[in-house]
């Protein structure tokens, strides 16, 4: 019996060292789960605080808000549960944004016959006529970035995530110099479905609400609610698609050597957390 509990111990101190603490999600971030203080093992339980914070890999950064305290309570229906809350999701918000990684260029090659709205002048000048004098069948692109980073909420079961953007309508010359047009602030509501298989987390968008309105511009006032409708399809048809790429890859979580989650279910609780000049109510996720 001694040598066999001597044998699990050794086998657990090595599996611990083993866990990935830092694992690289893709070209622009990684997540990093180091464990913030020792493992707390009692006779029938082992909890693990791990950090759970994304970090640019060209600009790491800590993320500028203080981590909520995390309690996955005293279930023990399941084997293995994770505590996820909203500020994991919120740094990987902040480190794409700091990686500039929040940006696409669309232009009229990538949508559809049927779209609301086509990017070149003769499109854009049913609505500001002065544009086809000015720029006389020109194509047109949108570069579209990040203004601030995603906000991600958790309240009632739910996930949302807000999104504010800026959009730079440009005229793109026969040599490819570009003429700078007029630029919409764009603000956007998305709710976000989780789902998990053996070792990453994964996402999907769906747009929620759609709002823009004018930031500048060099060719006069700007129809903004003529733009509304075409504005919203390039998001739904062409933006949000190329995220959900990216989401359904998913997010590697902190799994030990041959361990892998079956029949895995998210679970929502929501606790209150206290930090000084702040009070709110905060949705926590769990795997169990």
């Amino acid at each position: 019996i001694c040598k066999t509990v001597v044998s699990g111990i050794s086998n657990l101190e090595q599996n611990l060292q083993e866990i990935s603490m830092t694992s690289k999600v893709d070209e622009f971030t990684e997540v990093d789960y180091t464990l913030v203080s020792p493992p707390d093992i009692t006779a029938i339980t082992m909890d693990m605080n791990c950090k759970g914070e994304f970090y640019s890999l060209a600009h790491r950064a800590e993320f500028p808000k203080p981590p909520p305290p995390m309690d996955l309570g005293a279930s023990a229906d399941r084997m293995l549960y994770f505590g996820l809350s909203q500020y994991l999701f919120n740094s990987a918000g902040f480190a794409y944004h700091t990686s500039d990684a929040l940006k696409c260029v669309v232009n009229d090659q990538m949508l559809p016959k049927d779209a609301p709205l086509h990017l070149n002048i003769s499109s854009l000048a049913i609505m500001m006529p002065k544009l086809r004098k000015m720029f006389p069948d020109l194509p047109v692109e949108l570069l579209i970035a990040s203004r601030e980073p995603p906000s991600l909420f958790m309240a009632a079961g739910n996930l949302s995530l807000c999104v504010d953007a800026a959009v730079d309508v440009v005229a793109v010359w026969p040599n490819s110099s570009q003429a700078f047009l007029f630029s919409l602030d764009v603000n956007v509501s998305l709710t976000t479905k989780l789902t998990i298989d053996a070792d990453k987390l994964h996402g999907i968008l769906a747009l929620d609400s759609f709002k823009i309105s004018e930031l500048k511009s060099a060719v006069g006032s700007v129809p903004v609610m003529a733009f509304q409708l075409g504005m919203k399809f390039i998001s739904e048809k062409i933006v949000i698609p190329k995220v959900n790429g990216r989401l359904l890859k998913g997010i590697p979580l902190p799994m030990m050597k041959n361990v892998r989650l079956v029949n895995a279910q998210l679970l929502n609780k929501e606790v209150r957390s206290d930090f000084p000049g702040e009070f709110e109510n905060n949705d926590k996720l769990f795997v169990g």
